[in-house]
């Protein structure tokens, strides 16, 4: 384990890098925004990222971000605005536990900062076990009850060439959401069956179909993580497995971007050149039995784990 200093905000704080190892893996975590900054297995680089801050800083949307991510529909009467955690990628966490293979991170929002009368804590745990795997875990709580759905934004690229569309890909769901993101009236859940977007057989993800969508998985959070997704690249044989404990997991691929500093990679942080995949729950229809609300408060806590396993 080692630490040392990745660089410095324009606001003058500093920002550390945190270099974990464990079994096969090696994984280097910031402290800005909680980024995962390099994942690698037997010194194989698996995700996109870049060597300077400056260039996340320009690039926040593309990269390894650990955010919370509320649509209007579910910000509810009687329930904390959830604005404050909107801007929990582009914060300097507190490195509060350090090990060989562990960090912990945490962030603090105090009462009246965004506007918010509420005081909320999350921390998130990176851990890499000897089994090759990187496990996510995301508390948080807060002194009113608060609507929370954090997710972990990472693009992976198993093969380390200049795109995924030979990468296969199972994602086990039924239906995906569909309609607009902010209106709870016109949102609804579309079966994937006969549709491009059906991916519960292991497939080619393809060049041309694009990705950007929230898969339910299952109508509830689950108290252990369960499997969630499966990603290979045909190549060299490497499967991802993606066990979480939410109901749901936005696929999204890399399109429409052009990054704005030289990447991690050899190839450029273009179109099709990494997918991701983060569990968290869809956005379910305010009104509709299967509306579940995520909220957490002092005595009722929220708790996430999401695993990658790599075989």
């Amino acid at each position: 384990m080692t630490i040392r200093e990745f660089g410095t905000l324009p606001s003058g704080k500093s920002v550390e890098e945190v270099t974990l190892s464990g079994g096969r893996m090696k994984a280097k975590v910031l402290t800005y925004g909680a980024v995962l900054r390099s994942l690698e297995l037997d010194g194989k680089p698996l995700i996109l990222s870049f060597d300077k801050l400056e260039d996340y800083l320009a690039n926040d949307a593309h990269c390894g971000l650990h955010s919370g991510d509320f649509s209007p529909s579910i910000i509810a009467e009687g329930l904390s605005d959830a604005s404050w955690q909107k801007d929990l990628h582009q914060r300097v966490w507190q490195l509060e536990e350090v090990s060989g293979n562990s960090v912990l991170l945490s962030c603090v929002s105090y009462a009246g900062e965004k506007s918010t009368a509420n005081a909320v804590e999350v921390s998130c745990r990176f851990t890499l076990t000897h089994r090759d795997t990187l496990r996510i875990e995301i508390v948080g709580k807060a002194d009113k009850p608060s609507r929370f759905s954090p997710s972990f934004h990472s693009y992976f690229n198993l093969g380390g060439g200049s795109h995924v569309n030979h990468h296969r890909i199972m994602i086990p769901a039924d239906g995906i959401v569909s309609g607009k993101a902010d209106s709870a009236t016109s949102q609804h859940i579309e079966d994937v069956a006969g549709t491009p977007y059906c991916l519960r057989e292991m497939r080619e993800i393809g060049a041309e179909q694009a990705y950007d969508h929230d898969y339910c998985l299952r109508m509830q959070r689950l108290s252990f993580p369960g499997l969630s997704a499966v990603v290979q690249e045909p190549e060299s044989g490497l499967k991802m497995e993606v066990w979480s404990t939410e109901p749901g997991v936005h696929f999204q691929d890399v399109q429409g971007h052009e990054a704005k500093g030289p990447a991690h990679l050899s190839s450029p942080f273009g179109n099709r050149s990494g997918i991701c995949l983060e569990p968290r729950s869809w956005q379910k229809r305010a009104g509709a039995r299967e509306y579940s609300e995520e909220t957490m408060s002092r005595n009722k806590p929220y708790r996430q784990v999401t695993e990658f396993r790599f075989c």
